[in-house]
């Protein structure tokens, strides 16, 4: 039931920055749109962060167990970027909103987590010491997301093409240029 009622809150909140186009985003803004108290909305979550957080990372999981069903990492790595492709729109909307800032961070820190899944769980960066690793898990992680704040129409017609790479220069760990 708990789960039921934060997915209710965030349904809530993503009503308000997509549908409604609200650009400042409030509790009292969210508790209005689902008909519920302050103080249900706090006994779920300690803030609007703590909500994006949680529908970021719900999100995210769904998203990670489709990659990790993916035959390989080329593979992973494409449904990963033809997700987020799918998600701009949205992410988009967000970035607009008064937490564009704290959902940038958290799409990085989930980006970040899944790529260093992706290195430990397929022996990436196993002949670079774990300093290197991190650099190029960081390097990789905003060379990613740059990618993905500049998308544009033409790159979406070659994400096969552009999946490959990538992944190519992600798995030559002793020089990524």
């Amino acid at each position: 039931m708990a789960e039921d009622m934060r997915e209710t809150i965030a349904n809530a909140a993503k009503t308000l920055l997509f549908d409604k186009k609200v650009r400042k985003l409030t509790v009292k803004d969210i508790v209005e749109e689902c008909h519920i108290t302050r103080q249900t909305f706090y006994y779920h979550f300690e803030d609007i962060p703590d909500l994006m957080a949680w529908s970021l990372r719900r999100n995210f999981d769904r998203v990670i167990a489709q990659c990790q069903a993916q035959k390989n990492g080329e593979e992973a790595l494409r449904y990963l970027l033809s997700a987020a492709v799918n998600a701009r729109p949205m992410l988009k909307k967000g970035m607009q909103s008064n937490y564009g800032e704290e959902l940038e961070r958290q799409l990085e820190g989930l980006l970040m987590d899944f790529l260093s899944h992706v290195a430990a769980s397929r022996g990436l960066y196993a002949r670079v010491s774990a300093r290197e690793a991190e650099l190029l898990l960081r390097y990789h992680c905003g060379g990613v997301m740059f990618l993905l704040r500049d998308w544009k129409e033409q790159d979406t017609a070659e994400l096969d093409a552009i999946a490959h790479r990538l992944y190519q220069m992600m798995i030559r760990e002793e020089n990524p240029l």
